[in-house]
Parts: C-alpha cells; sequence; structure tokens
C-alpha cells in the first residue's frame, strides 16, 4: 500500500511524526500540517516562495488544475529560480513536485467543503433512511449501472415487479422498493 498525502494528513493531524516533511510547506502550511489541501494552498506557497502577485499565483494554480502543462512547465525556471534562493534547491524541487501532483486534482477550498458536506449528508441518509437512499439511486441510475454497480447492494430491498402497483419508476412498497 503505497503512502498517500490523505495519509500523511492524517498523521500529522493526530500528532504522529511527518513522513518525507518539506519543512518550507510545514511553516507556510501550519493549519494544514505541511501539506498541501486547498488550491488556495497552493497559490499561497507559489506566492510567498517565489514572490509573485496574487494574480500571478492565480494565474500559475489555474495553470496546473486545468493541465495546462506547457505553460506550467514554462514557470518552472523561475519558480526554481526564486524558490531556491529562499529555501535551497532541494527543497524548492520538493515543493515544485508536490504543487504540480497535488494541482492536477485538488480542490478549491469551497468545493473540498462542499464535497464534505454531501458526502456527509449522503452517508446519513444511506445509513440511516436506507431503503429511500437506495430507491433514490435506483430511480436516478441507467439500467446498465443498476445490473452492474448497484445490485450487488440493495437487490434484498426489491420486491418483484407487481401488475396491479408496479410504475415506470422505483417506488418503496411497504418495506421494499418496486419498479
Amino acid at each position: 500500500n503505497r503512502h498517500n498525502m490523505l495519509q500523511e494528513y492524517a498523521r500529522r493531524s493526530r500528532g504522529e511524526p511527518p513522513i518525507g516533511e518539506v519543512p518550507a510547506l510545514t511553516a507556510l502550511l501550519p493549519k494544514e500540517f505541511g501539506v498541501l489541501v486547498t488550491q488556495e494552498g497552493l497559490e499561497k506557497v507559489y506566492r510567498e516562495l517565489t514572490g509573485c502577485s496574487g494574480a500571478e499565483a492565480t494565474n500559475f494554480r489555474a495553470n496546473v488544475a486545468k493541465k495546462k502543462m506547457k505553460a506550467v512547465e514554462q514557470a518552472f525556471g523561475g519558480f526554481m529560480e526564486r524558490a531556491a534562493a529562499k529555501i535551497g534547491p532541494e527543497q524548492a524541487r520538493q515543493v515544485w513536485d508536490q504543487l504540480v501532483t497535488f494541482g492536477q486534482y485538488g480542490f478549491n477550498k469551497s468545493h473540498a467543503v462542499a464535497y464534505a458536506i454531501t458526502a456527509y449528508a449522503c452517508a446519513f441518509f444511506k445509513y440511516h433512511y436506507n431503503l429511500e437512499w437506495w430507491t433514490a439511486v435506483l430511480r436516478n441510475s441507467e439500467k446498465k449501472d443498476i445490473l452492474e454497480k448497484h445490485w450487488e447492494y440493495c437487490r434484498h430491498m426489491l420486491a418483484p415487479p407487481d401488475i396491479r402497483t408496479s410504475s415506470q419508476v422505483f417506488e418503496i412498497s411497504g418495506d421494499r422498493a418496486r419498479v
């Protein structure tokens, strides 16, 4: 099992010693335990280590997030020159690698919060209102997805079709869902 930044964030948040710590990131992102968590953190690190303007940092973040790798590669020389003067070439390269890797899958803070709230709500409803949850999932799924992805998890909740009560969509019928 490969160690990733989610595991590293969890370790550090529990007070465990970091694995592969980059001191410059720890100093710049103390609330995040030195781990890039949001795109705003990426911008902050880029701005602080290069001395560039907020607009330039935003532009860099956008290029990384949108996978405009030609533009990202063009920023490499300037980043390394300015960041290496502050934190040394080895740390500057480690930071660069993390910025580029993180930026390709990271979210901005508002999206991260929205996804977290949505995930929590979905988990709550799936646990506490399991039949209602699966009825809604099945109602909004393609037949192929029902058969290939959902069937094994919800088949025990389904009643067979009934000529008298079946409809075009999944509905709750007693303690089962029926189409």
